[in-house]
Formats: C-alpha cells, structure tokens, sequence
C-alpha cells in the first residue's frame, strides 16, 4: 500500500512538472502601452476566444482612480493591445474596470464606486466592437440603486445576457447584496437592400434588417409590430397573425444578413409614427425589440421605429368616403382614415382628406 501510495505521489509530481513546464513555456506576459504607477492594471481579467480584456481601475486619464480598461487581441503566438476604454462620463474614484466580462465582440466593465444614485452606488458600461474600435453603447445603473450598494462590483456576460452584482445591497439585511440580470439586445438594425442604416420607408417599400456583434450560429426569428411592445399593440406581422415573418441564423462571427421582412402597405396606417422591429431570440426563447436606436437594455422598450413617410400615401375619393363611413358608424373603427390624429375618425378626417385629393393641402 506504502509503495502505490509513494508511485501515486511521484507519477501527480511529474504530471505537474510536465504541465507546469508546457504552461510556462507558453507565457506570454502584457502590459498597457501607456501604464504607470498605481494604475492596477490586471486587477481584473476575462477572455474570450482571442479576444482579453484587463482592468486598471486606477489609472487617472478622467481624474485620480477613475480606471480604464485595455482590450488586448491575440496575432499567431503574440498579443496585441487594440484599445484602451474609458467611461464617456468617467470622474475621480469611479474605479472603472474594477470588474470586467466579454463575450465575443461585447465587453462590460463595472465602475462601484461610481455615484449616479448617491456615493458608491455603483454602475457598469457595455462596449461593442466594430471591427478594431470598442464603442459604449450604454450605462447601466440599477433602478434601485441606492448609496454604497457598489453596483458593478462584479459583472458577467453571457449571450445577450448581462449579470451585475451589487454584493453590498441592503434589501435583506446590511450588505446581504442582489444581483441584477438584463437582457441587452444589440446589433440588430433596419437597412435598405445594400445594408445602409435606415428607419423610415415609404408606402410599398421593402423593410430590411442586419445585425452584427451577436451570438454565433444563432437563430432569430424577426417581425414588425406596430407602435412600442410596451403599449401592448397588436402585431402587424408575425406567424400567428399574417404569417409574415423571417427565421435568420447568424454566422460563425455573429452577423446577420441582410433580410427583408416586410413590405409596407400601400394602405399602411399614415397616422403612425413607428413601427418597431421585433427579434426572437429562438435558442433563449427571448422576445426584445431590436433597432440601431434602440437603448439596448429593455427588451420592451420602444426600439426605433419604421415609419411611413408623411405624404407618401395618395388619398382618392374612395378614402374621403371611408372617413364618412366611419364617422357616421357604418364602418368598423379604423386609424388609418384618422388624419387628425386626435385617436377618433370623424367628419374633419373626411373633409381634410377631400382637401388633400383636390390638392389644398398635403397628409
């Protein structure tokens, strides 16, 4: 037993000297391109793929201890620095970077001692990349927050998830500590057939969408719905109502190309000011509404919109006639015909649409 004991210990020894050795003779050692004293820079670390992310959360480019974080990306054997990052809004001691996370092109970093909602309350930063350029795209604070609850204190990203701890949070006693979970739909935008940004389109015309910086290999199914999804409107397009709808994967980097899902009506409600963009996030089973303006936090927030533009409808004398139809009752409800746009059809509706058919005024 002594002797397979001892064999045991001296085979574990060698084992680890083997690794250890192969472990230090991959070993590549960085350092930020502008660092000095008392910056911490690697007081915070996460990788993914061939992409790293360190924090210095007391380097001063904003003021004493406001941080900084710089993302490194791997060439063969050699790591090179990209980017450095900082808060567009960074001040004195808001130790930006104290955390740090990223998932493919999408990196957050924590800031707790950032004061938005009183001293120490904490926030965290998302960054995106485009191509070798990180942008912030959003501040997240917690709707809660409170003095000394150093939100960001830790954060973690997942898919179109984002985690934040708030490990000094007193809902449940001093410092028992929460952490928040958000769902931050990115990338996806409305375009037109060669992939330029656009979010308003004419009666008859062709909606489009693209998106980049997403999970890999990903399916979304994609649709338009009507006015914000927090005001709890009807869909306009989706696959229980006109079946009008596109399911999309994205790529081995995390694009998705560019589709049309959807043709406005000639028809189509001139009184509405956006349509937005709805994308289902098939492997999550998420709903979020998704479009180059959206705030990329809320996945019920109001997303942008896809608009009709103003006068691109042509009114007949058939519409003036619809309008008195529904003023008088005869014909069900029916926005379209409310040019006014105070919420009801009446006769105004149908005597503003006769002046637009002989020209006196423009819808």
């Amino acid at each position: 037993m002594k002797r397979r004991i001892l064999v045991s210990a001296v085979l574990s020894m060698l084992l680890f000297a083997a690794l250890a050795a192969n472990v230090n003779a991959a070993e590549v050692k960085i350092t930020a391109s502008d660092g000095a004293a008392y910056d911490r820079f690697g007081a915070s670390v996460a990788i993914s793929g061939d992409c790293v992310v360190v924090g210095a959360y007391e380097d001063a480019d904003a003021g004493n201890d406001s941080g900084s974080a710089y993302i490194f990306k791997r060439d063969g054997t050699a790591w090179a620095q990209e980017a450095k990052i900082t808060a567009s809004d960074g001040a004195a001691y808001d130790h930006f970077g104290a955390s740090v996370a990223v998932s493919g092109d999408c990196a957050v970093l924590g800031a707790w001692r950032d004061g938005d909602t009183g001293p120490w309350s904490g926030s965290s930063y998302i960054f995106t990349r485009d191509g070798t350029t990180w942008t912030e795209q959003a501040k997240i604070t917690a709707s809660d927050g409170a003095a000394e609850d150093v939100f960001g204190s830790s954060v973690a990203i997942s898919g179109d998830y984002v985690v934040v701890g708030a490990d000094h949070d007193d809902d449940v006693g001093t410092n028992s500590g929460s952490a928040y979970i958000y769902d931050i739909p990115i990338g996806i935008f409305s375009c037109d057939s060669n992939c330029n940004p656009k979010d308003q389109f004419v009666m008859g015309e062709a909606v489009y969408v693209t998106g980049n910086s997403l999970p890999a290999g990903t399916s979304y199914k994609l649709w338009i719905q009507d006015e914000a999804v927090s005001d709890g409107d009807a869909l306009v397009t989706d696959e229980d109502l006109s079946g009008i709808q596109e399911s999309v994967d994205t790529d081995a980097s995390g694009t998705l190309p560019v589709t049309a899902i959807w043709t406005i009506d000639q028809n189509a409600a001139v009184t509405h000011t956006e349509y937005d963009i709805v994308a289902d996030n098939q492997a999550a089973g998420v709903v979020g509404t998704y479009n180059a303006t959206s705030d990329l936090l809320d996945s019920t927030s109001t997303a942008g919109f896809v608009a009709p533009v103003p006068g691109s409808y042509v009114f007949t004398t058939a519409d003036v006639v619809i309008a008195l139809q529904i003023a008088v009752g005869s014909s069900p409800p029916d926005l379209r015909w409310d040019v006014s746009g105070d919420g009801n059809v009446t006769s105004l509706d149908a005597l503003m649409i006769l002046q637009a058919v002989a020209g006196a005024v423009e819808l």
